[in-house]
């Protein structure tokens, strides 16, 4: 199975999700998966996210249908443009699903943090209207070092 690679960890089972899920081959995928239940019963089941690039309306309803037998299920290192599907469709407050985090090494950080270093004014008035505090605040997010 292209979209689907599965393997186990100690009590957890791990399908690690691929490419596209989408109408044209969602049922293939959860053929696939349905093969494999004997395998996962009585494990905690985790889908790892970190190299599907899309899942559409027929991806989520495998999803669904994998949390109704397992209540525990989660999604884990899930790509910032497939999150925004999981939370637009609101299946964040469902079931934990877990954001990957960029990784990049140490220099490309520092480099990072002074090209996303952000500027900005904070007028705070005293009732006598005395001073204004100019900050700069260093935004760095979703980053994992390497």
């Amino acid at each position: 199975m292209d979209n689907v690679i599965c393997s186990q960890s100690n009590d957890n089972y791990i399908l690690n999700f691929k490419g596209h899920i989408d109408s044209a081959n969602a049922p293939t995928v959860e053929e696939f998966i349905n093969s494999k239940k004997d395998e996962f019963a009585g494990k905690k089941l985790i889908i790892n996210a970190s190299q599907l690039e899309y899942i559409s309306s027929a991806g989520l309803r495998i999803i669904l249908r994998l949390l109704k037998d397992h209540p525990e299920l989660k999604i884990v290192e899930v790509p910032k443009d497939v999150y925004d599907v999981f939370q637009m469709t609101g299946f964040t407050d469902m079931l934990p699903i877990e954001k990957a985090f960029r990784k990049i090494s140490i220099e490309a950080a520092k480099s990072l943090a002074k090209a996303q270093t952000v500027s900005f004014t904070v007028l705070t008035l005293t009732p006598l209207l005395r001073f204004i505090e100019i900050k700069t605040v260093y935004l760095i997010s979703n980053v994992k070092l390497i």
